[in-house]
């Protein structure tokens, strides 16, 4: 069976410097089991996520942390075992930031397993590959 991956854009625009890192994911992963989530609104349909066994979220910090809507969206599924991958980016770039945010992910995506996030500039496409190499996702040879 066939792993199949949700990307979410944890931002209002669509053509944002979220937008861009998650299509830069998409590439990378080169999978037709991708498909971009809903934004910006939470899906009131709790057998979205059913479907998918893998998470990539893509949010701007806001006020030190990931903004309501992140945890929002993460509060009203059933993640258990699923692996969600947070990767962020804020105007001061301030690490502390991605640590709070990570913290605030981790107490709202109950069950899932939270795996270190990638705290990066959309246009940073090797810094982005790194993460997913890493993390088993972008296998250069292949």
């Amino acid at each position: 069976m066939a792993m199949k991956v949700l990307l979410v854009n944890g931002s209002s625009r669509k053509e944002g410097c979220t937008g861009v890192a998650l299509r830069e994911v998409a590439r990378a992963l080169q999978s037709g089991a991708v498909r971009e989530g809903p934004e910006p609104a939470v899906p009131s349909e709790p057998e979205l996520l059913a479907e998918y066994d893998t998470l990539f979220i893509s949010y701007h910090i806001w006020w030190h942390t990931a903004s309501m809507i992140v945890g929002t969206f993460l509060e009203n599924y059933d993640l258990t075992d699923v692996d969600v991958y947070p990767f962020a980016q804020s105007a001061s770039m301030d690490t502390e930031q991605l640590e709070n945010s990570m913290e605030f992910v981790r107490n709202s995506a109950a069950g899932a397993v939270v795996h270190n996030g990638l705290f990066t500039r959309a246009s940073s496409i090797n810094t982005i590959d790194t993460y997913l190499t890493e993390n088993g996702w972008n296998d250069k040879e292949g």
